[in-house]
Formats: C-alpha cells, structure tokens, sequence
C-alpha cells in the first residue's frame, strides 16, 4: 500500500506535470488524509481530465478536499468516487463546489450513502445532477460553435452546413405533420 508520504510525491508531481490526463486510484486504501494531500496537487494541475478514486474510505472529510478541487480545477471532466463513504456532510460540499465549476460533466457517487434518506441528500443529488447537465451543455454548445465555424470557412463546408440545417428543419416539419419540405433551391 503507498504511504501518505507516496501521496505527497505524487501530490508534487501532479501540481508540475501538464500532460497527464487519466489517473486510476481506485481500490487504493485513500483515507480522508491521503485525498487533503492529493488535493493539493490537484488544484494546481491544468491536464487532468479524468479521476477515479471509487472504491476507497475517503468519507466526508476527503470529499471535503474534492470540493476544494473542484472550486478551482478547470479541466477535470469525470470524478469518480463510488463508494468511499461519503456521508450528507461531503455531498454538501460538493454540491456548494460544483456551483461555480464550469467543467465537470460526470460525478459519480453511488454507493455512499448507507441508509442515509434525508431531504437535504436528496436535494444536494439533484443539485449535482443539474450541474453536471449545465457542463455538458455548455461543452456541447462550445463544440457545436467550433464545429460551425470551421465549416463555413469553405464553400463545401457552407454547402454541408446549409443542408445539415435544411435536413433538420425538414424533419421537425415532418414531426409537427407539415407535408411540405423545406427547398432552398425553389
């Protein structure tokens, strides 16, 4: 098993390298220590976009140190931590956390709770999913700006894109019964 002296390198490390983008700590015996520790490298690093850390005794105080994560990393994607004991304390804090990321469109907390049915678990869920869906929009619109963009830099491009909006204009009027396809050649 690593030491919490082994997180503190790997802490250093991640807050200097720029290129790692998926880092696997599942079923690694985190405690709430180990993760404050790897909180620290986290927060500096700008590559990360993937982390699991499922399986692991984390628990509230080490969501805690997610939550900080997630304040100020602007890169991460996915953040995995099933099962790790998060109480209704840690899925608070990260509900608060996840207010102003603007980049995580996946979190995974399944099989945390244990029994624990209160409004305000079941609200923070909610919250979590709700700002996950705002992510991935806000991803999706990014992409779909881009996308446009560098299809109307040619002809062609143009040309694809003005069928790909005719091609989706004819079908919402075929779905509202409209007969008649839209042609922009008429």
């Amino acid at each position: 098993a690593v030491t919490i002296g082994g997180y503190f390198i790997l802490a250093q490390m991640l807050s200097y390298v720029q290129a790692l983008v998926s880092l696997d700590l599942s079923n690694s015996h985190l405690n709430a220590a180990d993760a404050r520790v790897l909180a620290f490298g986290l927060v500096k690093n700008r590559s990360l976009q993937e982390l699991r850390m499922n399986q692991n005794s984390i628990a509230s105080e080490g969501a805690t140190s997610m939550a900080e994560v997630l304040q100020s990393n602007s890169t991460l994607l996915l953040l995995d931590l099933r099962s790790n004991k998060i109480r209704g304390l840690g899925m608070c804090v990260l509900t608060d956390a996840m207010t102003g990321n603007k980049s995580l469109t996946e979190l995974d907390l399944r099989w945390n709770f244990s029994g624990e049915k209160t409004d305000y678990v079941e609200l923070a869920l909610l919250d979590l999913q709700r700002f996950c869906f705002r992510n991935l929009r806000m991803a999706l619109q990014k992409y779909c700006c881009f996308t446009t963009k560098l299809l109307t830099r040619t002809a062609s491009g143009a040309a694809r894109l003005e069928a790909i909006r005719d091609g989706f204009a004819n079908q919402q009027a075929a779905s509202r019964g409209l007969a008649m396809p839209i042609d922009r050649a008429a």
